[in-house]
């Protein structure tokens, strides 16, 4: 029985399909697409998913917590829950990457609430790290991960408007691939941004009601 037993090293260099175990020098040949259709059924497959965005998940949710010990539980649960809903993924609506930022920011979400974590609002300073041209488009986003109270405040807003800021501002997703991901139009996506962020300088200002 032993014998029979893959490390996930060994079982991450190995594909089923059908009824037939192809060896392989690596995964990683393939691209994401098959990949993903393989994930659906093959453990395998998906183990190589997992070795593609781990890094990049975990940084995303470090960002998002400011906190390494959160930022790995929320990975931790992010690849656990990809891997249960791999059917539910449309590549129609963006990368996999993107798909978990989303599912990554969702528990994010889920673990602010149930912290009920409240903070002292941070003044209008805050929301300037937000729209710095330099971290939106170079993808230096170490801002958020040094600004805890910019992070409470985000925890703070609505499911919907945290969503769509940290998958634009802290991911670095594009407009329409936060879209596509959020299954509405750019124009919808561009005015719950606008939105989100007059909800967040109402935080940062402490004029919420």
């Amino acid at each position: 029985m032993a014998s029979t037993a893959a490390t996930p090293h060994e079982a991450a260099r190995r594909v089923v399909v059908g009824d037939n175990l192809m060896a392989m020098n690596g995964l990683g040949e393939i691209d994401e697409r098959t990949l993903v259709d393989l994930a659906r059924t093959d453990r395998a497959a998906f183990a190589e998913l997992y070795r593609r965005h781990v890094h990049s998940v975990h940084a995303f949710a470090f960002r998002r917590t400011g906190s390494r010990h959160e930022a790995e539980d929320v990975t931790a649960i992010a690849f656990e829950r990809a891997l249960q809903r791999i059917a539910q993924y449309r590549p129609d609506r963006g990368s996999v990457l993107a798909w978990l930022y989303r599912i990554a920011t969702n528990e994010i979400i889920d673990q602010a609430r149930r912290r009920a974590r409240q903070r002292s609002p941070r003044q209008q300073r805050a929301l300037q790290l937000l729209h710095d041209s330099s971290a939106t488009t170079t993808g230096d986003h170490s801002w958020a991960a040094s600004d805890p109270q910019l992070l409470a405040a985000l925890d703070r807003l609505s499911s919907r408007h945290n969503e769509v800021l940290s998958l634009r501002f802290v991911a670095g997703l594009e407009p329409a691939e936060v879209a596509a991901h959020l299954g509405i139009s750019v124009g919808n996506c561009a005015v719950i941004t606008h939105r989100a962020l007059n909800a967040l300088r109402a935080q940062l200002e402490g004029t919420h009601p």
